[in-house]
């Protein structure tokens, strides 16, 4: 589902807890906690999944259904699920349809011989990228122009090429708080093709979850005066 209007939603699809060993002050717990305070009304816990079955998901599982019971907020189970070259998924087909959110993440690509920001890097992105969105075991692509924090610099015609396979095929792009991921001028590129977003923290650390201050500063940066398609779970 997804809702047209201006008005940045109060949910947050990709936040980190406990299980993701890249994290800091984050647990299940302490994630719920700080974004009742802040006001949001619908969250999903994403840890990184990275091999076909992560060793922390029977424990996982157990965390969200405990903070279910606790809790009012309306608490998702997901995963960041690595993209492997090819499009495919790094986690196992039957872990991601136990899950209410599925985000897709390319994170690295081979660099044997390539140089960072390449054209040879540039076309296996695409390759890659475009794959998986095409596969549709996504809902959510993460940080669409960041690779390991190295910038993509898309052409328009690339970016509006994504956005339109994205649209196709249902994948939602976000507005990632944790990357400060699109700039406004890819982000642009990405409205004007139609493709549904969402703003995330992807948050590490808890003080991120809640924060949607940068949200609105990079639409308005990006100058985009149409309805926005934001995605509802």
């Amino acid at each position: 589902m997804h809702s047209s209007s201006s008005e940045i939603p109060r949910t947050d699809y990709h936040i980190h807890s406990q299980f993701s060993k890249c994290a800091e002050d984050v647990t299940i717990c302490k994630d719920v906690q700080r974004a009742e305070a802040m006001g949001i009304s619908r969250m999903a816990v994403t840890d990184h999944g990275s091999v076909k079955k992560p060793e922390w998901i029977r424990d996982y599982f157990s965390e969200i259904e405990a903070s279910r019971k606790t809790s009012k907020l309306d608490i998702l189970a997901g995963i960041e699920c690595d993209i492997c070259l090819g499009g495919f998924p790094a986690v196992s087909e039957e872990i991601l349809d136990d899950m209410d959110v599925v985000i897709g993440a390319l994170h690295k690509l081979p660099t044997v011989g390539l140089t960072q920001g390449s054209l040879d890097i540039m076309h296996l992105y695409v390759e890659t990228v475009f794959a998986a969105l095409e596969k549709k075991w996504m809902r959510i692509l993460a940080h669409p122009t960041d690779l390991g924090w190295v910038k993509l610099h898309l052409s328009c015609e690339v970016a509006g090429e994504l956005s339109r396979i994205a649209a196709r095929n249902g994948v939602t792009f976000e507005l990632n708080f944790h990357h400060k991921d699109p700039e406004p001028e890819t982000l642009h590129t990405f409205l004007m093709n139609g493709v549904s977003i969402t703003p995330t923290s992807d948050a590490h650390s808890l003080d991120e979850i809640g924060n949607y201050h940068w949200h609105k500063s990079m639409l308005k940066k990006c100058g985009f005066g149409g309805e926005i398609n934001w995605l509802e779970i």
